[in-house]
């Protein structure tokens, strides 16, 4: 009975996990800072200050960026995105 609720809240967990896609409507470059915005994770104002930051200090946040964009997969759309993660 223990391990059946542990497999049930996994299951459960995978559910609620929101995949991030990159997104051409509104992107800069290729789409990871809109991606971001779309999924609710705060505004692409903010992530794109956030990577430059990240570039202009560390390189760090160029690195980082050219992975996600590498990584995620492209949305089909925006309305698409949008409408899956409601």
């Amino acid at each position: 009975m223990v391990k059946e609720s542990k497999r049930d809240d996994l299951n459960t967990q995978k559910l609620n996990e929101k995949k991030i896609y990159r997104v051409s409507e509104g992107a800069q470059l290729s789409g990871v800072c809109a991606g971001l915005e779309a999924s609710g994770k705060g505004s692409a104002t903010m992530w794109r200050l956030i990577f430059f930051m990240g570039a202009w200090f560390y390189l760090v946040g160029l690195i980082v960026y050219i992975y996600l964009s590498c990584a995620w997969p492209k949305a089909k759309s925006m309305k698409a995105h949008k409408g899956w993660l409601e």
